[in-house]
């Protein structure tokens, strides 16, 4: 009940506020989490590290005008219902690259189509990456954005007349899994045809996972290692892995 009447409340007390915030009880902290004017990103962060209960995350990810640094922080967790939530959030200011790797991370997460599609903001090449694997319902609203370039909407009309056409299915049902794309990179490094040209060409096609198995193979390193300096948008691990 206290938590009812003091989530919006801007003389609250801070203290106060945040120790609802924190209660191991989602029916408390969820709607102070979600509502009150008073937490600050810091005190966010920090229910985000803490973790009181499953429905933290999710409900900072729900907070009306999330700011950057919070939306990098829910989306580089594992909590995929809190990054559902961030993407369904409109109001959330997420930056584009952080976009571009949850339009990579989606391609397995089918509830994730919907709200990617209909971010404010895409890339043209978020669009293009997206149109790979969404239903076809999902592409037709895609093509019709009126914020992308004329090019990005002519190919993407061309991806769902081809579809509907052909009645191609989406390319996610036919994408190999991590496993298997580590046992082609690894046969193309055995035939000494694991270069910077195999690798560029899997990047432009749009296939995540073999571009991801290539630079492990070609590094020695695990594929996890290549996955979480691509999800930390980590310039410096990428350069030394490319090294």
């Amino acid at each position: 009940a206290i938590a009812d009447v003091l989530k919006e409340m801007p003389e609250a007390p801070h203290d106060l506020i945040l120790h609802l915030a924190h209660d191991s009880e989602v029916p408390v902290s969820k709607q102070v989490t979600r509502l009150s004017p008073l937490l600050t990103t810091a005190d966010l962060l920090g229910l985000l590290a803490a973790v009181p209960n499953r429905a933290t995350a999710a409900a900072v990810a729900g907070r009306t005008g999330l700011n950057e640094t919070l939306a990098d922080a829910v989306a580089a967790s594992s909590d995929t219902s809190a990054i559902g939530a961030l993407l369904a959030n409109r109001s959330a200011a997420i930056r584009e690259a952080t976009l571009d790797t949850l339009v990579t991370r989606a391609a397995e997460r089918s509830d994730w189509h919907a709200a990617l599609v209909r971010r404010p903001r895409l890339s043209p090449a978020a669009a293009r990456a997206l149109s790979g694997y969404v239903a076809t319902h999902l592409l037709g609203e895609l093509a019709s954005r009126a914020d992308l370039s004329p090019e990005c909407a002519d190919d993407l009309e061309r991806r769902l007349t081809a579809r509907l056409h052909d009645n191609v299915p989406p390319a996610a049902t036919q994408t190999p899994k991590l496993d298997e794309a580590m046992e082609d990179a690894r046969a193309l490094a055995f035939c000494s045809q694991l270069d910077e040209a195999a690798l560029l060409g899997a990047v432009q096609r749009g296939e995540p996972r073999m571009a991801t198995a290539m630079l492990a193979v070609a590094a020695s390193v695990p594929a996890s290692v290549v996955e979480r300096a691509a999800a930390l948008r980590s310039a410096k691990a990428l350069v030394s892995l490319v090294w």
